[in-house]
């Protein structure tokens, strides 16, 4: 995808990222907002740790039912690649079809459309099968609109 404008003009995501944040402060500060102080700072804080535990545990739900139909569709490749990566690290001794593992992964989510309705889908695009992912989801999807609305600036 091209991008317009000259190459000096073209800011870094980071930066493109600050900018807004910046221009945003500027606007709430014309408008009589004035900058946030450090409480409406600590509750930004607060809100943006709770919407990221609400995501993290919706998608580990998610990630665990995956794992689950992954072990019906192929255990043995699941136990290989378990294996291979007990303790955190790779075990370089124990080799793993990693294009048969993807597959396996694939036939998995395949599955799961298959079996399991669609319960909710986030903000991001991220789909949810589970009650519990779903209803966390919808809660961390809360959680970002009222950081919005809390003039705390765009969640990562």
């Amino acid at each position: 995808m091209a991008r317009s404008g000259p190459a000096w003009l073209r800011l870094s995501r980071p930066v493109a990222s600050t900018v807004a944040m910046a221009v945003a402060v500027a606007v709430a500060i014309l408008l009589g907002g004035g900058p946030l102080s450090a409480a409406d700072l600590s509750l930004c804080r607060a809100l943006r740790e709770q919407r990221a535990a609400m995501a993290s545990e919706a998608m580990q739900a998610e990630l665990t039912l995956v794992q689950r139909l992954r072990e019906q569709i192929c255990p043995q490749l699941n136990q290989q690649a378990e294996a291979a990566h007990a303790g955190g690290t790779a075990d370089p001794a124990i080799a793993i079809d990693y294009q048969a593992l993807l597959h396996c992964r694939h036939r998995a989510e395949q599955r799961l459309e298959q079996q399991r309705p669609l319960l909710y889908t986030n903000r991001r695009g991220f789909r949810y099968y589970t009650a519990a992912g779903a209803r966390l989801a919808r809660q961390a999807d809360a959680k970002e609109l009222t950081l919005q609305q809390q003039g705390c600036g765009a969640n990562p």
